[in-house]
């Protein structure tokens, strides 16, 4: 049972046991007349506000007076059931957002994964292998400058412009079959976009620090003004989280142009014959549809995000 404490100094956590196991319950006083209980577990959290001081557990808390925290799936309320306090309760509502989504992503990794697999087991007609591809094209390109680095891993292949480096993997630089030219065509893409000061190219390198930032203050600023009622600060949640919807929005039209780059160098240095082009057609056009995934997930927390807010304004 929860003993209902004197509150502590603004800002500082208690913890209490709250009789269940796989729970951590925190007691949170942000301002001396108000507490939020959080209640966690790997697949559940609880958050709950009240006046002045934490509740007994013996109260019974209904999940009705509980807060949805979007992101973690999450409406949760606990209910006395045998002498003890249990979580239950997931907000649906969560689903309706962010279900599309969340299929659209699986069936896109799904895609590009299966798109590498057919096609990273079909030999180029040339036999050429991606790094000796990529030390073919780079000079011609223009690019001679660019050094090319190995990266451990599988589809981890990348353009790095601060260091004007390809990196290519193990499977990518020495596989000699039509998912690896493809890559290494798209890839080379990019540099082609950073020599040419390619404008959504630049922003997107702009805006990375602030994006690494927004991610996790966005979402941290819509709990905090959520649960504490205050809503300014949760409409400020939801602003800094928008750099990431910009970041998305940005990068899918500087990866669907480095794939038409890509088709374009294979077919000007006859890399690919044309039933080859199809299958690296393919396998850059799977790769984009994971960027439009990541657009629709971004998109579909924020939506979820202004609903709650614009809900909880027509409420009060």
């Amino acid at each position: 049972m929860l003993v209902s404490p004197t509150p502590p100094p603004p800002g500082k956590p208690v913890e209490f046991a709250f009789g269940i196991a796989d729970y951590r319950i925190t007691a949170l006083f942000p301002f001396p007349d108000l507490c939020i209980i959080m209640a966690e577990s790997d697949d559940a959290l609880l958050m709950h506000r009240t006046p002045g001081k934490m509740p007994y557990a013996s109260d019974g808390l209904d999940y009705k007076d509980m807060q949805p925290f979007g992101g973690v799936s999450a409406m949760a309320g606990a209910a006395k059931h045998g002498g003890n306090t249990e979580m239950f309760y997931f907000d649906p509502l969560y689903l309706v957002f962010a279900l599309p989504a969340l299929l659209l992503t699986f069936y896109a990794q799904w895609k590009v994964k299966s798109a590498y697999s057919k096609y990273s087991k079909v030999p180029n007609r040339r036999g050429q292998s991606g790094l000796d591809f990529a030390r073919q094209i780079l000079g011609p390109l223009g690019l001679s400058y660019i050094g090319i680095e190995g990266v451990p891993g599988e589809l981890t292949d990348h353009y790095d412009p601060r260091d004007k480096v390809l990196r290519l993997s193990q499977g990518v630089a020495y596989g000699r079959t039509i998912a690896a030219l493809a890559i290494v065509a798209h890839e080379t893409g990019h540099a082609l976009q950073d020599a040419k000061n390619y404008a959504p190219l630049r922003m997107r390198g702009a805006i990375v620090p602030a994006v690494t930032v927004s991610a996790w203050v966005g979402p941290i600023l819509f709990m905090l003004g959520w649960f504490i009622g205050m809503s300014g600060v949760a409409w400020l949640g939801v602003a800094v989280f928008g750099m990431s919807l910009v970041f998305a929005l940005v990068t899918l039209p500087v990866e669907l142009d480095a794939s038409r780059r890509g088709l374009k160098i294979l077919e000007s240095f006859n890399a690919l014959d044309r039933d080859e082009l199809k299958g690296a057609r393919a396998v850059l056009t799977a790769a984009a549809l994971t960027y439009v995934a990541a657009l629709a997930q971004t998109l579909s927390t924020m939506l979820y995000y202004v609903f709650l807010l614009s809900s909880s304004r027509r409420q009060d």
